[in-house]
């Protein structure tokens, strides 16, 4: 039985501005309502969101996870030992050199201070196993092979199963698939009177009512030579010119022509049934990280993954308990108010609206709650809020949770609260209750190190899923332009004149770097040559050693460049392209045992003595005059990107660093209002005692008076005629007009330090709302460094013939 109960926190006494030993525990099953996060920077969102996720993990309930952030995969630093040499790979080097420190030391206080703050929590080392045992963890990174690639282009395979009896979630999927292929090339199209898209799903609906798959080359083919004739009631010339597709087919051209599009090619399959259970047996964690993409990238991928999940959804049975969960990191951009659409839009509002009959529930954090569509904000019936500056964003969340609510919740008090709200500190309101709950968040079992880096992805623990088999056992399909031609050598042997001084060395069909080589040589057929032929070309290679003392830079690349294809006359390394380092060069041809055409000859003047060594001296000036090592630089925090940090990633970073040392500054202003309020608060405590005194005193004056005035007046009239008595009715009266005006006086002393303290805490929030806004621009601000390469920082590898089949 899974557990139902998620330990989030404790409750937090905020008369007492204190923690409770209270714990709160939210229902596993609130969350089918869907959740939100909400909290300015420094307001610890992500700490409450990966203890959310850690219970959601102890519950047995898979999660996949949209990481824009570059934050997430902190979620696979889990060390039930909590040792020193655990944290050490993953403690900042800079941070334990401010703090004076070696990164040995660093990561022992770390380790002490996790230790110390999970049991505090009252969390052990057991707990860290059962949920680091839980769950098979996997970060995927589409497009990219820092991590886990994942093969988005067999996404276009017509669906298989139930699914596919579903007319109307299949018409769903061709909307979103054909959407975000648009989007990827930078239209925004509607799908009611979008040219582009109406043509592309007329071409997705015939392919897969034929059932047949489709990816990028098809698709492409099919533009310029569509399978109709006719678009509705309109001839196909008429509602799209060949022409004018033709431009269409060009732009998703230079997407399959380009080298970088290869990550998309290769990797695990765009399954959820995949992702839920990456090896078949435990619940999946699968954290798609994505702040390396562009935003149409990005847009690109989240949609298709999404629409995936809608059509996954809609072949499951009904249920009322949470059977998987989706968190989006930040949803800002993928979710924008009208009238904003990018095709990230419409999955997630169906999946906010449907999934909870499904036992599907979705999480968004974000921390620009304005930057958010309203609707979306209503349908989620879970909420955790935490700090909020802008007038705006507290407008927006009090507007959804009214309307989430049906009004059953407090507002005004909220918004008093939100303001005041400490980091890590939140409320949470479930609409199945009428109450909110002030709450600090746990510590997490997971070590929140900040935003990871595309370059230390590999580092993490993730679990191995490309072993060449998909779900249920089914091999992965091969991406299209990864199929070797029929190429063979066993019939032929090359021979190099031996005063070349130069290896032969072969290019795989199936390297990532073969499309871009194949495309550039035009194959001529020859009457009676059968097979492919062999064209050579000049591969250097050479190792640049870039150092920079103020970017704490000391790497040494290796960079491998192609002169390709060689011409009759001699050609410099400017004319050359860069391969991935890791393009392997074969020392056998590949794929023997077939037939090879033949081989294409070299060109006199590669023959010519010494020209090896001309090469290699021109490779390496070359490298010297046209090398450099770009990185970025925020010069108010003083930070330098890594090594292939991406600006995104780089952004992400300086904005953690940015809520550091902005909640520095505010808990050290807080401080300092917080002991004026006190004092002010503590006058306003000791006039009311005051003016308690003085109420009862004018109170006892008001009677003396009465009874003495009514004593003059008796007197008067029984002829009774006295002065001493009509004196001391006048000093009674006095006495009564001098306790009233102590009276009033306490009470406009008490007004004045109530207004005292009113100005005080206006002014505390501007402040904090001024260091936050200065701290989010400074975060903003990114320069490009160069760093150069001396001719002694070159250290010449190799130079080869690389014969490349084509």
């Amino acid at each position: 039985m899974a557990e139902e109960k998620y330990y989030l926190g404790r409750v937090f006494n905020s008369e007492k501005n204190e923690m409770t030993e209270k714990p709160v525990l939210v229902d596993g099953r609130d969350l089918t309502t869907h959740g939100v996060i909400v909290g300015m920077t420094g307001s610890g969102k992500t700490g409450l969101a990966v203890g959310l996720i850690e219970e959601a993990v102890l519950s047995g309930i898979p999660c996949l996870i949209i990481d824009p952030k570059a934050e997430m995969g902190n979620l696979l630093l889990s060390f039930p030992d909590l040792l020193p040499a655990d944290f050490a790979p993953w403690v900042d080097p800079a941070e334990a050199e401010r703090k004076g420190k070696t990164p040995e030391a660093f990561a022992a206080d770390t380790a002490g201070m996790w230790k110390k703050g999970l049991t505090d929590w009252g969390i052990d080392g057991e707990r860290i196993r059962r949920y680091k045992d839980a769950a098979d963890f996997v970060v995927y990174t589409p497009g990219s092979t820092a991590s886990v690639p994942i093969n988005v282009l067999n996404s276009f395979a017509v669906p298989r199963g139930e699914i596919k009896k579903n007319e109307e979630a299949v018409l769903e999927l061709i909307t979103g698939s054909v959407s975000a292929l648009l989007s990827l090339i930078g239209i925004e199209a509607d799908p009611i009177t979008s040219r582009e898209h109406i043509l592309l799903s007329k071409i997705w609906e015939d392919s897969w009512g034929r059932d047949q798959d489709l990816n990028l080359e098809k698709i492409i083919t099919f533009i310029q030579d569509p399978p109709l004739k006719r678009v509705g009631v309109f001839e196909l010339e008429g509602f799209y010119p060949r022409a004018e597709r033709m431009k269409l087919a060009m732009m998703l051209n230079n997407i399959a022509a380009s080298p970088s599009f290869a990550g998309w090619r290769k990797g695990a399959p765009l399954d959820i049934d995949f992702f839920f259970k990456p090896r078949g047996g435990k619940p999946g964690v699968s954290v798609f990280y994505i702040s390396h993409l562009s935003d149409p990238e990005r847009e690109f991928f989240v949609t298709l993954l999404l629409w995936r999940l809608v059509t996954w959804m809609r072949a499951q049975q009904g249920s009322s308990r949470l059977r998987a969960l989706v968190y989006i990191d930040e949803a800002v951009g993928l979710l924008p108010p009208y009238p904003k659409d990018p095709p990230t839009k419409r999955p997630i509002m169906t999946l906010l609206k449907q999934a909870r009959a499904y036992g599907i529930g979705m999480v968004l954090a974000t921390q620009n709650p304005v930057d958010i569509d309203y609707k979306a904000l209503t349908n989620a019936g879970t909420w955790f809020i935490g700090r909020l500056q802008t007038k705006n964003d507290k407008d927006r969340v009090l507007e959804g949770l009214t309307a989430a609510s049906k009004g059953g919740v407090p507002t005004s008090k909220i918004d008093d609260m939100i303001s005041a709200l400490s980091p890590r500190v939140f409320l949470y309101h479930s609409v199945r209750e009428d109450t909110v709950t002030h709450f600090g968040t746990r510590w997490a079992m997971c070590y929140l190190r900040g935003p990871i880096g595309k370059e230390r992805l590999k580092d993490l623990p993730s679990v191995p899923v490309l072993d060449g088999e998909g779900p249920q056992g089914q091999k992965q399909a091969e991406p299209a332009t990864a199929k070797a031609p029929a190429i063979t050598a066993d019939a032929v042997v090359l021979t190099v004149p031996p005063d070349i001084g130069l290896k032969n060395r072969y290019l795989s069909p199936r390297s990532a770097a073969y499309p871009t080589f194949s495309r550039l040589v035009p194959i001529e057929k020859t009457s009676g040559e059968a097979g492919f032929r062999f064209v050579p070309a000049l591969a250097a290679r050479a190792r640049a050693k870039f150092d920079d003392t103020a970017a704490k830079v000391a790497v040494t690349q290796t960079i491998t460049r192609v002169l390709f294809p060689l011409s009759d006359a001699r050609i410099g390394w400017e004319k050359s392209v860069e391969l991935d380092e890791d393009t392997d060069f074969l020392e056998d041809i590949p794929v023997a045992g077939q037939q090879v055409a033949g081989f294409v000859p070299l060109p006199e003047w590669l023959t010519a003595k010494d020209e090896s060594k001309r090469l290699s001296a021109d490779f390496v000036n070359y490298m010297n005059a046209s090398l450099s090592l770009t990185l970025l630089r925020n010069p108010g925090l003083s930070l330098f990107s890594t090594i292939g940090e991406t600006r995104e990633a780089f952004l992400a970073r300086t904005a953690a660093r940015a809520e550091e040392e902005a909640a520095k500054e505010v808990e050290k202003i807080t401080k300092n209002y917080k002991d004026k309020i006190e004092a002010l608060q503590s006058k306003v405590k000791k006039q009311e005692r005051q003016m308690t005194v003085r109420e009862m005193e004018y109170g006892e004056r008001k009677r003396d008076e009465l009874i003495s005035a009514g004593a003059s007046v008796l007197g008067l009239v029984f002829g009774r005629k006295s002065l001493s008595g009509i004196t001391r009715a006048s000093s009674k009266r006095m006495m009564t007009v001098k306790s009233k005006t102590r009276l009033e006086d306490s009470e406009a002393e008490i007004k004045l330090l109530n207004a005292q303290i009113t100005e005080l805490s206006e002014e505390l929030n501007d402040e904090v709302s001024a260091i936050s806004e200065k701290r989010r621009e400074e975060a903003s601000v990114v320069e490009k460094v160069t760093i150069s390469l001396e001719k002694n920082d070159i250290l010449f590898s190799d130079l080869v013939i690389l014969w490349v089949p084509v």
